[in-house]
């Protein structure tokens, strides 16, 4: 199965925000957007703290499934 089919429906566990660290909190939630051509090239289209849709490294991140996500909460805008 193709990243962009997997990750429809999946949610991104932050593992690591180095260089990230204003937009990305280790531990929180995202949610994940298919884009295959960023996938190919090794980034996840996440929405961020912010609420906006941006590139970030799949390194920064655990797929994990909704359905086991139900403890953790995605990141508001303030």
């Amino acid at each position: 199965m193709e990243d962009s089919q997997r990750q429809r429906g999946q949610l991104g566990r932050c593992v690591q925000n180095m260089g990230y660290e204003v937009d990305l909190r280790v531990g929180s939630v995202y949610q994940l957007l298919p884009d295959p051509v960023g996938e190919r090239r090794g980034f996840l289209r996440v929405v961020d703290e912010d609420g906006e849709d941006f590139m970030f490294p799949k390194r920064c991140f655990l797929l994990i499934e909704a359905a086991h996500a139900e403890e953790s909460t995605f990141p508001t805008s303030s």
